[in-house]
């Protein structure tokens, strides 16, 4: 089976990591977790530049030794397979001995930041919290990609994520994201989240699936459903994802879902990365706050001013309309997002030419939105035919989608 190029990298990464090997890691916050996957609890957070100790591998992730006898597993890409110099490696014994060096600490934090800033009640944020928890165990994962990954596809792997030509792309996920994020998706979550246990696992599993099948693969995305007939879709730094019941119901297949959350996986790439340099005083706050739990209050408070403007301008980032490159970007991701899955890409390019009712709910008069969805429609078929193939392009997997969300007769 073929992956797309970032995840081949990760499998040179992985050759060169070895048993009993000292490596450490490269980025500012490293996810240790329960087991190989994104969606297993989270152990702990380690800094960059931590020397972990490499006990065995599977598939894109590096089972890895902590203190007390324990272990942990960490994304094979922040790695890397360079032995740390003497004394030049943080030693994991003094991260674990840290305040934040707990999954409980870490939520606390987030839903702090959630609390203080959101301007929304503690009710939202933690209805937002709790439905982030793991929704589906790693065995129905693992169905889901087997039945998924059973299917014919000529397209699985055929475009490299290099080839979207995108600038900048960041696909390293922040805490300082998930914190900011929490705030915003507190704020959406107030219109109302629907409850519906077998629909909220099912998107999530789709959403697993793509990141499992591209070089965002240690992404945590949670995918929220909303009330509303009105077909409204959000992507939200730190990898929340809001799809409203209209949107749900308006698709036809899985593939369609799929080309939907992949959209939203794609703004999140493409716009919410919190790049910019007026925002970089905040983000920083917000960094060394998740480093020094113990201060937490007096850091805040410290530069409330600068984290409330970031919170505020980023929430009309999400809810306003967004720019046609952005769109374009987004359809651009989610199109390779699909055919690595095993999805047919080219449903996306229908979808494309409908889900610019999708990205907010801000009033847009309706010719441009006509041609806005005309000419991202005539941009991914043009990239999709350039890329893909349209023998055996893969799945629609429409009965599995009947079988949850039903069809839009019954809607």
């Amino acid at each position: 089976m073929k992956y797309l190029a970032g995840v081949l990298m990760v499998a040179v990464l992985l050759g060169a990591v070895t048993f009993g090997e000292t490596t450490r890691t490269t980025r500012k916050n490293n996810y240790i977790r329960e087991g190989p996957g994104s969606y297993y609890d989270l152990v702990t957070v380690v800094p960059e530049n931590t020397a972990l100790d490499v006990l065995e591998k599977s598939g894109q992730w590096v089972k890895v030794k902590l203190p007390g006898q324990k272990a942990g597993w960490v994304a094979a890409n922040s790695l890397t397979s360079k032995k740390a110099g003497s004394g030049s490696g943080t030693s994991i014994e003094t991260v674990m001995a840290s305040p934040k060096a707990s999954r409980a600490g870490i939520s606390a934090a987030i839903k702090g930041f959630g609390e203080k800033y959101s301007g929304t009640s503690e009710k939202n944020v933690d209805a937002v919290v709790s439905l982030g928890q793991r929704v589906f165990s790693p065995d129905e994962l693992s169905v889901f990609l087997e039945e998924l990954r059973s299917q014919p596809s000529a397209n699985r792997g055929k475009a490299s994520w290099e080839s979207l030509g995108l600038r900048n792309v960041r696909t390293d996920p922040r805490l300082s994201d998930q914190s900011v994020g929490l705030s915003i998706a507190s704020r959406i979550a107030s219109r109302g989240l629907v409850q519906n246990p077998g629909m909220h696992r099912y998107v999530n599993l789709v959403a697993a699936t793509l990141a499992a099948s591209s070089p965002l693969y240690d992404w945590d995305i949670n995918v929220y459903l909303l009330e509303g007939d009105k077909p409204v879709t959000y992507a939200v730094p730190g990898g929340y994802v809001f799809l409203s019941l209209g949107a749900v119901h308006q698709c036809r297949n899985e593939a369609e879902i799929a080309a939907m959350v992949g959209h939203e996986i794609g703004a999140l790439v493409a716009s919410f990365a919190l790049q910019e340099a007026t925002e970089r005083t905040a983000l920083n706050v917000i960094d060394e706050t998740f480093r020094e739990l113990d201060e937490e209050v007096e850091k805040i408070e410290q530069e409330r001013a600068d984290v409330e403007a970031l919170v505020d301008n980023t929430y009309k980032k999400v809810i306003g309309p967004r720019s046609l490159k952005t769109l374009m970007d987004a359809d651009r991701i989610g199109a390779v997002l699909c055919a690595a899955a095993g999805y047919d890409p080219f449903v996306a390019v229908e979808m494309a030419g409908a889900s610019g009712r999708l990205t907010s709910e801000e009033e847009t008069q309706e010719e441009e939105v006509g041609v806005d969805a005309k000419k991202r429609q005539d941009a991914l078929k043009k990239f999709c035919v350039k890329r893909f193939v349209t023998k055996d392009p893969g799945t629609l997997m429409t009965e599995r989608f009947v079988a949850t969300v039903g069809t839009r007769a019954e809607h």
